[in-house]
């Protein structure tokens, strides 16, 4: 849940965070709706650097086809700044993430 909870930060309190790192996140949780939030504004996000990626093994399986949407939405949106990948090959687990940490930390901090 630690992509989605970034995600919630970054749309709550864009006064106190600008960047968020997503990794497997699971927007397909609906109890707040956040694709719809942001289907109908991305205003809240401007100015914002996101990193998101998924995997497509696991419980990224089935988060894909939201994390998909999301990426779709946020691209749309020319004030927010956009790194998505995809990991085919990816679990949803803590050694997928670890392999591929550097890339969101580079993207979102620089080197």
């Amino acid at each position: 849940m630690g992509g989605l909870i970034s995600f919630y930060m970054l749309w709550l309190y864009p006064e106190v965070f600008s960047k968020a790192a997503c990794l497997s996140s699971g927007f397909y949780f609906y109890d707040s709706n956040i694709i719809g939030q942001v289907e109908h504004s991305t205003e809240r996000l401007d100015g914002s650097r996101i990193y998101m990626d998924c995997g497509m093994l696991d419980l990224d399986k089935d988060f894909l086809p939201d994390n998909e949407r999301m990426r779709d939405l946020l691209q749309s949106a020319r004030s927010i700044k956009l790194q998505y990948k995809y990991f085919p090959n990816d679990k949803h687990n803590e050694y997928a993430w670890a392999k591929r940490l550097h890339i969101p930390l580079v993207y979102l901090f620089g080197k």
